[in-house]
Order: C-alpha cells, then sequence, then structure tokens
C-alpha cells in the first residue's frame, strides 16, 4: 500500500517548491506577490528529500508545485488557474 505524500511544508502559508530559474516558478511567484498572497519557497535545490516530497506530491518531476492550506495542490498552474483556486479558497 503506498503511503500518503508528505504534504508537510510548513503552517498556513501557500507554500511552494522552486528551481531558481524556472519560467513557471517566476511567473507563479510574481503573481502570489501581485495578489499579497503569502507563500513560502522550498528551495528543491538545496534539499534533495524536499524534491522527492514534491514529486510524491504531484506525481511527477515538474515544478512549481503548490500546496495550499486545505492541502489542495497545483503544479506548473497557468495565471488563471492560479488565481481561480486562490479565490476559490477565498485567499484573494
Amino acid at each position: 500500500m503506498a503511503s500518503s505524500p508528505d504534504r508537510s511544508f510548513g503552517n498556513d502559508r501557500h507554500h511552494r517548491v522552486r528551481e531558481k530559474s524556472c519560467a513557471d516558478t517566476i511567473r507563479s511567484r510574481a503573481l502570489l506577490a501581485s495578489l499579497d498572497v503569502p507563500y513560502e519557497f522550498v528551495d528543491v535545490e538545496a534539499d534533495p528529500a524536499r524534491w522527492a516530497t514534491a514529486e510524491s506530491i504531484s506525481g511527477r518531476a515538474s515544478l512549481p508545485v503548490i500546496v495550499f492550506p486545505d492541502g489542495s495542490h497545483q503544479v506548473e498552474p497557468v495565471d488563471g488557474d492560479l488565481r481561480d483556486r486562490l479565490a476559490r479558497l477565498r485567499l484573494i
């Protein structure tokens, strides 16, 4: 039986894992900042164990992975999808 992914990236903020040069991450980060949404970066380049966590959450090797306070997540979201999820969760 497979274990559940470790979604414990921290407290109740939106959490992201990233690569420093990932265009999707840069775009998502800019959107979160423009909407004044608090978030925390998890640097998977510096911590391979966190990369494994990101892969277990998303089911694939893609970044960014955005984990929301309700435990849901998005992988490589386009701005409209990310904005919609934030709105549905009443975070903006």
